[in-house]
């Protein structure tokens, strides 16, 4: 395959879906846009209350907080994801279709999900103050509490479907003899459907045996613990991302160099596998706070969970490397010579690219995390928030924007809106997001707690603390911007017929082919795993240093 046809082949595959898919896809995304749209809206306020701009009543704080964190760690991703991975399902499989009776069940699916999202921002928005996890103490205390899991059951029953449809249309073309083995994007994108419908059929294993408690029902499962079931549940949901978000860098990495992976389809197979073999086996972290669990299942979580960013950086590294070896063959010099060949003026690439620069950094804060002795001084902390805004924001997010960047306008046959501020919105993200995750990481070192409306204690709180925070919620508030103005781009590139934008076909491309990087050191990839591991133990020892040195007061008489 030619550089040209390397490049057009998601492209052209969207164009000539039938209108029945694009139609559907197409309320995926929109769903997707108005789901994120929420969440920054929520965020919006946060960042509001955290940078001293506004004084929130406590009780609108935690609801600012549900609706931000339902609508963006899970129902934006949800929908996108579902959306991108079915079109690269129906783009890369050949033969592959959405027939009867998938078609209806992909809209119900699509239904349930968007029945769910309502619920859930609608019950949290009137009251149902119960964060992210709805644990059952909030629940049962707030009215609505009931409706919001019901939010969180119609949208994993939902995703089920959703997931089952998606599986069926990759396994279609095989029984009928039109596909003899699965490409790598196809196999990638079918397990991950696969562990969709997992998920979310454990998730009702946690979420529906907490309703019935909440309605006065005996819960189906003898012995219910829902902290424990949401520990397991959360970790499988919250790691699906990674697989699909390092998925659509070996698409878009394609569309805008010609460059896939110079390893071969097979090897690209095994290391996706790995999410599958590597993920599940590390979620005992999530439950290093619960007395309930034994020391040794702690310390064996501790362990597993060092091979936790294995897949993702696997895949990064390939890409890196395939990209480096490639334009090393076409006669690229130095240590940051190929860096130059590479197509920085396409919007969706730039998003690609930053999105690595912001996984490392939360890679390297979440090994403090999965370390059983550090976990239980930062776990409640800010740290957390600020680490995983890396992940959530830098990382996923920011590469499923550019790859609605890419897909929307190829689906529509519109132009991109405003493309040169599309090209500069990566970068001017990632600046946010770092220095919101370093001020929150540095602010939970030095013990400020996490989902706190004053952080200042009326003024008892070190000083640092406060200023932390407003820094926190300034670095937020232009986070919200940024993304915001994708949503606005996509939003008028979609509905409207824009004459100075961009078509799809004339996004920069790299002319850079798999052949050229034979014979190549591809030198990057140890190069970059090394710098991560530095990185990986200077924050650590940032993180021991800072706790051991924090100082510890102690009441002293009072009677009490």
């Amino acid at each position: 395959m030619n550089v040209a046809s390397a490049t057009a082949r998601l492209r052209e595959g969207l164009r000539q879906l039938p209108a029945g898919e694009k139609r559907l896809l197409g309320a995926y995304f929109v769903l997707a846009i108005l789901a994120l749209t929420a969440g920054a809206i929520g965020a919006a306020l946060l960042g509001l209350q955290l940078g001293g701009f506004i004084k929130l009543p406590p009780l609108s704080v935690f609801k600012a907080l549900t609706v931000h964190a339902s609508s963006a760690f899970f129902y934006w991703l949800y929908f996108v994801q579902a959306g991108a991975m079915l079109a690269l399902i129906l783009i890369y499989t050949p033969g592959a279709r959405l027939t009867t009776p998938w078609d209806i069940l992909a809209w119900i699916g699509l239904v349930l999900m968007a029945s769910g999202w309502l619920i859930s921002v609608i019950a949290a928005a009137s009251g149902a103050a119960v964060l992210y996890s709805a644990p059952e103490p909030l629940t049962s205390q707030f009215k609505g509490g009931s409706v919001f899991l019901s939010g969180y059951i119609f949208a994993n029953l939902g995703q089920i479907l959703a997931g089952t449809v998606a599986v069926a249309t990759a396994i279609k073309p095989k029984l009928r003899g039109l596909v003899k083995e699965w490409s790598a994007v196809t196999y990638a994108a079918a397990l991950w459907n696969g562990l969709l419908v997992v998920a979310s059929l454990i998730a009702l294993m946690a979420y529906v045996p907490a309703l019935q408690s909440l309605l006065g029902m005996p819960p189906f499962i003898r012995n219910f613990n829902y902290e424990l079931s949401w520990s397991i549940m959360f970790h499988n949901t919250h790691y699906l991302p990674l697989l699909s978000t390092v998925l659509m860098w070996y698409v878009l990495t394609e569309a805008a160099t010609g460059v896939k992976s110079i390893y071969g389809e097979r090897f690209s197979k095994l290391v996706f596998s790995l999410y599958l073999v590597l993920v599940p086996v590390t979620s005992p972290y999530h439950m290093f706070l619960e007395p309930e669990v034994p020391a040794s299942t702690k310390l064996i979580g501790s362990i597993l969970s060092a091979f936790i960013g294995v897949p993702t950086l696997a895949v990064g590294l390939i890409i890196a490397s395939s990209l480096q070896a490639s334009a090393s063959g076409q006669g690229a010099k130095g240590l940051f010579g190929w860096l130059r060949v590479l197509p920085w003026k396409n919007p969706t690439f730039a998003a690609v690219a930053m999105a690595p620069v912001n996984a490392l950094a939360g890679g390297a804060v979440s090994y403090v995390l999965i370390q059983e002795r550090l976990a239980a001084l930062v776990s409640d902390t800010f740290t957390v928030p600020g680490y995983f805004h890396f992940f959530t924001v830098g990382m996923v997010s920011l590469t499923f924007l550019g790859a609605l960047v890419y897909m929307i306008p190829a689906l529509t046959g519109r132009r991109l809106w405003l493309p040169r501020l599309t090209t500069w919105l990566p970068y001017l993200l990632t600046l946010a997001v770092y220095v919101f995750g370093v001020a929150g990481v540095w602010a939970g070192y030095m013990g400020v707690p996490r989902r706190t409306v004053d952080v200042s204690f009326g003024g008892e709180a070190p000083a640092i603390w406060t200023t932390l925070m407003a820094v926190v919620g300034t670095a937020g508030l232009v986070m919200v911007a940024i993304l915001l103005a994708y949503v606005v781009i996509l939003g008028v590139s979609a509905l409207f017929k824009v004459t100075s934008g961009e078509l799809v076909d004339e996004f920069q491309v790299a002319t850079l082919r798999p052949e050229d990087a034979r014979g190549q050191a591809a030198w990057f990839a140890p190069l970059a795993a090394g710098t991560l591991l530095v990185g990986m133990y200077a924050v650590t020892l940032i993180a021991f240093l800072l706790v051991e040195n924090l100082p510890i007061f102690a009441p002293v008489g009072g009677g009490h």
